[in-house]
């Protein structure tokens, strides 16, 4: 008699866990992971819907509109209860950024679904409209066409005045000694002017080729009904005009520029830095020889011959890069490399000094004892970052050509990190851990610091600075050309939209990894802030 209590106790309990199992069976499913952008900071109250996938493929009047939805936390976290058991389709929405599907199975145990959304395209639709008056200087007259100096880098023609006039009609071609044929006169009878004055050759009619086709801002050219205001000429006017006035010489600078990110260049190889060195040596030869062709007036020649020297000591640096490139190709060491590079990047270096000191100081000075100093003569810096050229930034640079023209990439760790994060104009520091009021104004910046914590140079190392805002988030990036080992550089974010105002949001900032990283725990960081009016 007292075993019967025992067995009915035992097949309540049998009873009791096998409804427990079935009650679990039929218990919510969970789904858990965290959202994230491309640069890998947290994606806040973005929308997680689950759906299942008979409801889904059903009609709208067989299933209810969802089956669960959450929003991920201000960590980019989210927790997903569904109701039972089965297939789902799981979508992850933000403004900004592409929608998402993915297919999960519900069973008896979690999921973890880690997302990284993606940047949408966001569709725009810019209307250009422009009358006559909002451009003057490009209005043209009856019987003259306009040929911008923009409009002709985008054809296969020339950028000489006469390759422009060849263009127009009543240009019928060439005469003796080459000259234009225009409106039906002889060749030699056309007028050439620039800036409203003379520039014919005198004994053929011809046009003087001593201007610098850079400063060109347009070209006109009249064939019929010429303005009374011109005379000395039967068949057409060619005027060309030229650019307002700058402090630098453009085309120069740009060879020296397009040198820097050439040599900064991830990935690049022997083969192709070899390349395209030789094409701007022969842009470099170009201006020379513009700057030979040059019709100076007496007083300037002693300046403008050493702006001529200071030009050609580009040239003879650039030869000698490329000379010593591929004198080192086959060699193992990377100092000895470095150091003959470096001689031969001196030249360009001392170019800029020829310049200044030999070429626009002593213009200036002539141009002020003739009472002409509203004149600027142009400045011309070539290398405007030194250390780029110094022994060990190119043994450097030599190193990580040479990994790369073997398919690898230079020994030993690559890495960076980001050091801080300044507001700007203040310049307080922001933390992880502590929440920042930040007074917003037209002066509003920031300051991110990298550092370069690996044991190789670092080029072209991108920085990206994010702030969430609906309906888009605001995101600027920024590049540092070149970290050497164990320094700090820093890139400055400006020009902010308004942000958003009076509620608890975040400064974003990542570094992207560089090639051969591999620990990217401090390559990021989220700062809380606030931003106010004042």
């Amino acid at each position: 008699m007292a075993r019967a209590p025992r067995a009915g106790f035992v097949s309540l309990c049998g009873l009791l866990i096998g409804l427990s199992a079935l009650v679990c069976a039929e218990g919510p499913g969970t789904v858990t992971g965290r959202i994230t952008d491309p640069s890998g900071l947290a994606v806040a109250n973005a929308s997680v819907t689950a759906v299942a996938v008979n409801q889904a493929a059903g009609t709208r009047a067989e299933r209810p509109a969802r089956a669960a939805s959450a929003r991920s936390d201000g960590n980019g976290s989210y927790t997903l209860k569904l109701p039972a058991s089965g297939e789902y389709r799981v979508a992850f929405e933000f403004e900004g950024f592409e929608r998402q599907e993915h297919a999960v199975t519900i069973g008896d145990d979690p999921i973890t679904l880690d997302v990284r959304l993606e940047l949408a395209a966001i569709p725009q639709t810019i209307r250009v409209t422009q009358t006559p008056a909002d451009n003057p200087e490009r209005e043209s007259k009856p019987g003259e066409v306009v040929f911008p100096a923009d409009a002709l880098d985008r054809v296969p023609v020339g950028r000489s005045p006469e390759r422009a006039a060849e263009m127009a009609p009543g240009v019928s071609g060439r005469g003796p000694n080459n000259a234009l044929v225009m409106a039906g006169a002889f060749s030699y009878g056309n007028l050439f002017l620039v800036d409203s004055l003379p520039a014919n050759e005198n004994t053929r009619g011809l046009s003087r080729p001593f201007f610098i086709q850079d400063a060109v801002l347009e070209t006109r050219v009249s064939t019929g009904a010429v303005p009374a205001e011109y005379g000395r000429f039967q068949g057409g006017v060619v005027q060309t005009i030229t650019r307002s006035g700058g402090n630098t010489v453009a085309g120069s600078i740009r060879i020296g520029k397009t040198l820097s990110e050439l040599l900064t260049t991830p990935g690049l190889k022997q083969a192709e830095l070899e390349t395209k060195l030789g094409g701007l040596i022969q842009q470099q030869q170009q201006q020379v020889q513009r700057a030979q062709g040059l019709d100076v007036p007496g007083l300037l020649r002693p300046a403008h011959d050493h702006a001529v020297e200071s030009l050609q000591l580009r040239v003879a640096g650039l030869q000698g890069l490329l000379d010593a490139f591929k004198a080192t190709k086959d060699s193992k060491d990377s100092g000895a490399a470095g150091e003959q590079l470096s001689a031969q990047a001196r030249r360009l270096e001392a170019s800029d000094v020829v310049w200044q000191d030999l070429f626009q100081r002593p213009a200036e000075s002539t141009l002020a004892d003739e009472d002409l100093s509203d004149v600027t003569v142009p400045q011309s810096v070539f290398v405007p970052t030194v250390e780029l050229y110094s022994s060990r930034s190119l043994a450097s640079i030599w190193q990580r050509i040479h990994g790369a023209s073997t398919g690898g990439t230079a020994s030993g760790l690559h890495g960076t990190g980001l050091a801080f994060t300044k507001v700007l104009p203040e310049g307080t520091q922001l933390s992880p851990s502590v929440e920042t009021t930040i007074t917003s104004s037209t002066d509003l910046g920031f300051e991110v610091g990298v550092t370069n914590t690996g044991e190789n140079q670092e080029v072209s190392i991108t920085v990206t600075l994010t702030i969430p805002k609906q309906p888009s988030p605001i995101v600027k990036k920024a590049t540092i050309d070149l970290i050497d080992v164990g320094e700090t550089k820093s890139v400055t974010f400006k020009d902010f939209p308004d942000p958003p105002f009076g509620e608890k949001t975040s400064v974003q900032v990542s570094v992207k990894p560089v090639q051969g990283e591999k620990n990217t725990a401090n390559n990021s960081a989220e700062y809380p802030v606030i931003f106010s009016l004042g």
